[in-house]
C-alpha cells in the first residue's frame, strides 16, 4: 500500500510539472530572444533597396532607390553605377542586427524615438522580385554606433548596432566613385597644352626636349598617378548644359593607353570651386571639386624638366706645392752653417 501511495504521489508531481510546462509563456511578454535577428531575408535575392527619410523640423523628406540588374547595382533614376561593395556591406550589417530586449513597447515611445509610421529618420525596404522582403525604421541614436529601430507591425522599439549614416538617402553617397579610375601602369602617353610625353619600359620621354635639360620622371609619374586615380563627387547626367561653360573654359588632356586606346578628358570650370569632366569613353558629365584637378591643369612644361648639372671641373694644380715641399726637405737636409 505504501508503495502505491509513493507511486501516485510521484505521478501527481509529474502531472503538475507538465501543466506548468505546457502553459508557461515562451518568452516574457513584450520580449524575445536576445540573439534573435531583427530582420530575416536572403541577401542574394534582394534586387531593390528603397531608402527614405520623413520630413522633420530640421530636414526635408528625401528618398533614393537602388536596383540590381544585368550591369549590377545602379541608381533607379539615371542608372548610374552604384558601389557594389557598399551595398554588400549594407545588407550584411542589416542581416546581423539583433533585436535583443525592447527599450519601448508603445506607439507613443516609437514616435518619440522617431521610428513611427509617419516620422522616421530612415525607412529601409528590401525588395525581392517586386515583393517587400523586409522593412525597418531607424530613428534616434541612444549612443555611438547605436540606433533605435522598429519593424512595421510591431510596437517594440529596439536599440541595435547600426549608424544612420550607413543608410544615406542622397544618391551621390551610393554611386561608384571609381568610374574614372584607370591603371597607372597602363598609361603610355600624356598630352596637355604645350607638352607631350611618352613612356616605354618605365622610361619617360618628352617631345622636343631642349638641350641641357632632362625629363623629370618623378613629376611625370606623379601626374600619371593623379590622372589614374581621378574621382568625382556627382554624376550630372548625359546632357551638356550651358551653365557648364565648356565653350568658355574647356581644356583637354589626352591620355594614351598601352593598347593604343586614347582617352580625351575635357575639363571646364563653371564656378570658382567647381569643375566638370567629360571623358571620351563615357556619355556622362562628372562634377568634382576644383582642387581635384588643380595639379592636372596647372602642370606646364617647365615642371616636367630639370636642368642637367654640369660636372665640377677638376682642381688645377699650381705646381708650387711639390717645389715647396722639396725646398723644405732640402732645407731640412742642408747642414747648418
Amino acid at each position: 500500500m505504501k508503495n502505491w501511495i509513493t507511486l501516485l504521489s510521484a505521478l501527481l508531481i509529474v502531472q503538475i510539472g507538465l501543466v506548468f510546462w505546457a502553459w508557461r509563456p515562451a518568452t516574457p511578454p513584450g520580449t524575445q530572444d536576445a540573439q534573435a535577428e531583427l530582420l530575416k531575408f536572403a541577401p542574394n535575392t534582394i534586387d531593390e533597396i528603397r531608402l527614405s527619410r520623413s520630413k522633420s523640423e530640421t530636414e526635408e523628406a528625401a528618398a533614393v532607390s537602388l536596383n540590381k540588374g544585368e550591369q549590377g547595382w545602379q541608381l533607379a533614376g539615371d542608372q548610374s553605377p552604384v558601389n557594389a561593395d557598399k551595398v554588400q556591406q549594407f545588407l550584411t550589417e542589416l542581416l546581423s542586427l539583433k533585436a535583443g530586449w525592447p527599450v519601448a513597447t508603445t506607439e507613443q515611445t516609437a514616435h518619440r524615438f522617431e521610428v513611427g509610421e509617419d516620422n522616421y529618420q530612415r525607412k529601409i525596404e528590401l525588395v525581392s522580385q517586386g515583393k517587400v522582403a523586409a522593412t525597418v525604421m531607424l530613428g534616434t541614436s541612444p549612443a555611438m554606433r547605436k540606433v533605435h529601430a522598429r519593424v512595421p507591425g510591431s510596437e517594440n522599439t529596439y536599440s541595435v548596432d547600426f549608424a544612420t549614416f550607413s543608410a544615406p538617402v542622397v544618391a551621390k553617397e551610393w554611386v561608384d566613385k571609381s568610374l574614372l579610375h584607370i591603371a597607372q601602369d597602363d598609361i603610355a602617353g600624356l598630352k596637355y597644352n604645350d607638352w607631350s610625353a611618352e613612356r616605354k619600359d618605365d622610361t619617360w620621354t618628352l617631345t622636343s626636349l631642349e638641350s641641357g635639360y632632362e625629363v623629370n620622371a618623378a613629376a611625370l609619374n606623379d601626374y600619371a598617378f593623379e590622372v589614374a586615380s581621378l574621382s568625382y563627387e556627382e554624376i550630372l547626367g548625359t546632357d551638356e548644359k550651358p551653365e557648364y561653360k565648356f565653350a568658355d573654359t574647356a581644356t583637354e588632356l589626352v591620355v594614351t593607353l598601352k593598347d593604343g586606346k586614347q582617352l580625351t578628358y575635357r575639363f571646364a570650370r563653371p564656378e570658382e570651386n567647381t569643375a566638370i569632366i567629360k571623358r571620351s569613353d563615357s556619355e556622362r558629365y562628372f562634377k568634382l571639386a576644383n582642387y581635384q584637378i588643380g595639379k592636372l591643369l596647372s602642370t606646364d612644361r617647365s615642371k616636367l624638366i630639370t636642368a642637367i648639372k654640369a660636372d665640377s671641373p677638376p682642381t688645377e694644380s699650381t705646381g708650387t706645392a711639390p717645389d715647396a715641399e722639396m725646398t723644405t726637405e732640402t732645407k731640412d737636409a742642408a747642414p747648418s752653417e
